[in-house]
């Protein structure tokens, strides 16, 4: 019996399955969050297919009904029109970074993600287009790309510096629109 027969060469191991398992799991919450800021979307456009009765005119809500109607309303003006966009915009934002960051943990170059972000936010904007055209106007898919694209090219990859200084623009852009809120909503009671 020669030697061949009893050499037994190592065992290979897969090195993503080990990338992976060093990986902490994935965080449920954010999906969480996006899920019911999503579901509060969808119900916060549920009164623009009521069709046949008259609207506010600032809102798609009706004008009239049961105090049922009145009720659902004022339960969606106050929890969904309007106050989940801005969770689900951080969300998005938080995804961003979080797909950043992995792909640069897998080794990618920043340069690669950037174009991988890139790509994914163009078809954000093109599946927005068609949903706006073929289903619904009010959609904001197509907007998120755009914004997606512009966080990109603004804030990845960047010098604190330069992070510091668009953070500074988008604090006084704030302020200066609570300012002017203020302003009006004082002129008003005036």
């Amino acid at each position: 019996m020669t030697n061949d027969a009893q050499h037994t060469t190592a065992p290979r191991i897969d090195t993503a399955s080990r990338r992976s398992a060093d990986r902490p799991p994935r965080a449920l919450a954010p999906d969480l969050a996006r899920g019911l800021m999503l579901a509060l979307i969808a119900l916060a456009n549920v009164s623009w297919f009521v069709w046949g009765m008259p609207t506010t005119g600032a809102s798609p809500h009706p004008e009239d009904g049961t105090v049922l109607d009145r009720l659902a309303q004022t339960v969606m003006i106050i929890a969904a029109d309007g106050r989940s966009y801005p969770l689900f915009a951080f969300l998005f934002g938080y995804g961003m970074v979080q797909y950043y960051r992995a792909r640069i943990d897998r080794g990618l170059t920043p340069r690669t993600v950037r174009i991988q972000l890139r790509r994914r936010h163009w078809a954000m904007i093109l599946l927005g287009l068609l949903h706006a055209a073929l289903l619904f106007m009010g959609d904001i898919l197509g907007a998120y790309g755009l914004i997606g694209l512009l966080l990109v090219w603004i804030l990845f990859d960047r010098s604190t510096r330069t992070l510091t200084i668009v953070a500074a623009l988008f604090a006084s852009a704030l302020l200066a629109y609570a300012v002017f809120s203020l302003a009006g909503a004082m002129a008003l009671l005036l």
